[in-house]
């Protein structure tokens, strides 16, 4: 990290310019797509929602995606994800002291009283792996990316809501960390922290996060990366018009399966690697052939899987 930004603010970059034309071109396109398909909606389920998460799990698996609704349950990866999230936000704007669990600790104090209750009832091997990672994370932090330079206006948690076909469809996206763009003379970059290790399949959400900013903002972001904190890996993606188009694509096809769900027709069913989590596990034949379950959840509970 701390290099690829040096490189991007001495104007080292490995961006290639993207057509404005073509880009406009292509966001009118993908809103009329989007309102094509919104058009015959019932105005009683309206407006539709599509964040980056819902579009994963629409392409995932239907059924769950129907059975998660409504969960707030937090789970070990949940959590691991919020507290990296807090170790960013204390890293980029008071930098990180030596007793990172105080520090967090008070952090969620302020916002996430509810990561703290998940802390204070789990088993001591699971919150001793819980800080045990915050403390690598932290010390990812500081070894890969250095103090953010004041000059790139780092803005953190940022969320972008795009309404489309007069409000009918909202598109969203939240990023972990901004940099640079209007008014710096810095490119603009957007940034997504992981708290896993490098997996090449959270580039298709560094894509949505590009659309959505470009539909928002009429031109793409510079660069897109995530920064893996299990393994301190750096995954850069350029904005390509490609890139734009693939994100389109990827969203047009969860919205026309949003679009059959809300109009009643049965969720499908596709066992895939996250069916050891969903909530409909336990009466999915298919996610239980997938996960080798067939003496129920009470085993896979048992043997420590979190849901």
């Amino acid at each position: 990290m701390r290099s690829l930004l040096a490189d991007l603010g001495g104007g080292t970059s490995p961006c290639a310019p993207v057509d404005p034309d073509a880009v406009g071109e292509l966001l009118v396109w993908f809103r009329a797509e989007c309102e094509a398909l919104v058009s015959g909606c019932d105005p009683a389920v309206l407006p539709l929602r599509l964040p980056k998460g819902r579009i994963s799990d629409l392409l995932a698996c239907e059924r769950g995606t129907v059975a998660a609704l409504g969960e707030a349950g937090l789970t070990e990866p949940l959590v691991r994800g919020r507290l990296t999230d807090v170790l960013v936000a204390q890293h980029v704007t008071f930098g990180i002291g030596t007793d990172v669990e105080l520090e967090v600790h008070d952090a969620l104090a302020a916002a996430a009283s509810d990561v703290i209750d998940w802390l204070e009832q789990v088993s001591e091997p699971v919150r001793a792996g819980v800080w045990a990672h915050a403390r690598a994370t932290a010390a990812g932090l500081v070894r890969d990316w250095g103090p953010i330079e004041r000059s790139w206006w780092p803005r953190l948690q940022e969320r972008l809501t795009v309404p489309v076909a007069d409000g009918a469809l909202v598109l969203s996206a939240q990023f972990d960390l901004v940099l640079g763009g209007a008014p710096t003379d810095r490119p603009w970059v957007v940034l997504e922290a992981k708290s896993g290790s490098v997996a090449d399949r959270h580039r298709t959400d560094l894509y949505w996060y590009a659309l959505v900013a470009t539909l928002r903002h009429g031109h793409p972001p510079s660069l897109c990366a995530t920064w893996f904190a299990g393994d301190g890996g750096l995954v850069p993606v350029p904005v390509s018009l490609g890139a734009l188009e693939a994100a389109g694509q990827r969203g047009l096809a969860a919205l026309a399966r949003l679009v059959e769900l809300v109009e009643d027709r049965p969720p499908d069913a596709r066992p895939h690697a996250g069916c050891a989590w969903c909530p409909a596990l336990d009466r999915c034949e298919p996610g239980l052939a997938r996960t080798g379950a067939d003496q129920g959840v009470t085993e896979l509970i048992d043997a420590g899987t979190r849901w």
